[in-house]
C-alpha cells in the first residue's frame, strides 16, 4: 500500500505533468498568431531568447517560414495583409 504522503506527491506530479487543456493550447495558439501578424518571424526570435527552440522545432520553423514570406514581399496568406 502506498503511504498518504507519497500518494499526495504522486498527484501534484501528475497534475504538474498533465498536458495543458483545450482552452490553453487555444489561448496560446491566439496569442501566437497575433505575435506573428505584429512582427513575422517574432516568435522564433522569442523562443530562441527562452531557450526553447530544441523543444518546438517546428513552431520555431513555421515562424522563420512566415518571416521569408513577408521578406519576398509576397501576400501573406495567414495574415491577408499586403506585405
Amino acid at each position: 500500500m502506498v503511504s498518504r504522503s507519497l500518494s499526495t506527491r504522486l498527484a501534484a506530479l501528475e497534475a504538474r505533468y498533465r498536458p495543458p487543456s483545450a482552452d490553453v493550447l487555444d489561448r496560446a495558439t491566439a496569442l501566437i498568431d497575433r505575435m506573428e501578424r505584429v512582427d513575422p518571424g517574432g516568435t522564433a526570435r522569442a523562443v530562441r531568447d527562452m531557450g526553447l527552440a530544441a523543444k518546438l522545432p517546428g513552431l520555431v520553423a513555421e515562424s522563420e517560414a512566415h518571416a521569408q514570406l513577408h521578406r519576398t514581399g509576397l501576400r501573406c496568406p495567414s495574415c491577408e495583409v499586403p506585405t
